[in-house]
């Protein structure tokens, strides 16, 4: 659930790093969740940051696609979750 929310598009970290320690999550459990789920988010910040600051038209819409497949697989993946609980 930690790797879950650290891929979610627009998750706050606060709640997520303290859901994490009231649940008892280990820390290289927490740990590798982090840096896994942070990496995606840290290449759409590069990206868009990037393509401002260079006014490259490629990489706003290259940053701007990649939210929009996160948002998507977000979406779908909590969608079969929920089919799996029924």
């Amino acid at each position: 659930y930690t790797l879950h929310l650290r891929l979610m598009p627009g998750a706050p970290g606060l709640l997520t790093n303290l859901m994490a320690g009231a649940c008892g999550v280990s820390f290289r459990d927490y740990t590798m969740a982090t840096m896994v789920g942070y990496f995606p988010k840290t290449v759409l910040v590069c990206l868009l940051a990037s393509g401002i600051i260079k006014s490259s038209w490629w990489q706003l819409a290259g940053a701007i696609a990649l939210y929009i497949v996160f948002t998507i697989g977000h979406y779908y993946w909590k969608k079969r979750q929920k089919a799996r609980m029924k």
